[in-house]
Formats: C-alpha cells, sequence, structure tokens
C-alpha cells in the first residue's frame, strides 16, 4: 500500500500538510509517496516531487497541482517498478507532526497586520475560509491572486532509494 503525503517527510507529519507548507512560509512544496506503516506517516519513502512555493501559489490552487503530481508519481512508481519490487528508503531528518485544524481554526485577530495574515489566508481554502468578528456579526475572508497562477515549469522527481533526480515538466 503506497500513501501519498504532502511534506518533506519526516518533517510535517500529520495533518494538513497544503496549509501547513503556505503558514510556514517553505521555500518548497514537496510530494512524498510512501509505503503504509503502523505509525502515522512514517512509512520508507518510494519517490518524492518538489517545487518552490511561489508568491501567488494559495491552497485552493496547490490542492490542484498536488492532485495532478500526485497522479504523476502513482505513474512513475508503475513505469519504473513493472515486475513489483519497488526500492524505498528510510525517512531522514529532523521529525515533526502537525495537528488536526478546524474550522475554529481559521479565526484572525483584527488587531493583527494585514501582511502577517497573509500566510494564513493564502493557506486557507473556501470550503473553511478565514473570519473575524466584527460586532458580534461573523465576517468571512477569501483572497486570490488576481488571475490563475501557472502550473509550476519544473518538477523535481526524486527516487531516494535509487539515488536517482529527474526534472518533469507539464509542457
Amino acid at each position: 500500500i503506497v500513501i501519498i503525503h504532502s511534506s518533506e517527510l519526516p518533517h510535517g507529519r500529520g495533518w494538513a500538510p497544503i496549509y501547513y507548507s503556505i503558514k510556514e512560509e517553505q521555500s518548497d512544496y514537496v510530494i512524498s509517496c510512501i509505503f503504509a506503516n503502523d505509525d502515522v506517516d512514517k512509512g520508507d519513502i518510494i519517490i518524492k516531487a518538489s517545487f518552490p512555493i511561489l508568491p501567488d501559489y494559495t491552497a485552493t490552487f496547490l490542492r490542484k497541482v498536488d492532485r495532478e503530481i500526485s497522479f504523476l508519481l502513482i505513474k512513475k512508481i508503475s513505469d519504473k517498478w513493472l515486475n513489483g519490487k519497488i526500492i524505498s528508503n528510510k525517512q531522514q531528518g529532523v521529525e515533526s507532526y502537525r495537528p488536526r485544524r478546524y474550522p475554529d481554526d481559521n479565526e484572525i485577530k483584527t488587531s493583527n497586520t494585514l501582511e502577517s495574515l497573509l500566510p494564513h489566508l493564502r493557506a486557507v481554502e473556501n470550503n473553511n475560509p478565514a473570519f473575524f468578528y466584527y460586532k458580534g456579526i461573523k465576517y468571512l475572508i477569501s483572497i486570490s491572486p488576481e488571475k490563475e497562477p501557472e502550473f509550476p515549469n519544473k518538477i523535481k522527481i526524486e527516487y531516494p532509494g535509487i539515488n536517482e533526480i529527474e526534472y518533469w515538466s507539464k509542457s
């Protein structure tokens, strides 16, 4: 069983990887395919993809890109290991675990500056938007860039178990 988790494992185990990638202002977005394991997100890494997170990327956009790249990674696993013996590697690096998020976590404090709120506003999705209360009324906030960002033009694909790297572009 292969699990797809969108973080640079072992950093970012747990919940809401798209949110935390933007909120933590990470430089790159990483999607890891791992073997299922009894412990959460601790399986050996088979393949991973990464690309820079640009300033116009929102969670809504990253979710679309994540979906497409996830399918690409499954195809690459299938093509690379036709014989069924998939080679993987143990996770290496600093471990971290992200907590589950709930709709109430999207409340913002109006005393914060807009600049300090931007990572959070980019990281929440339309089905659970950011919000604040003013005079007892709940207001919803969502932001999006003026135009839809372009799909990342150069995706780094790594196979840690066989120490191989390639680059992929959609065009």
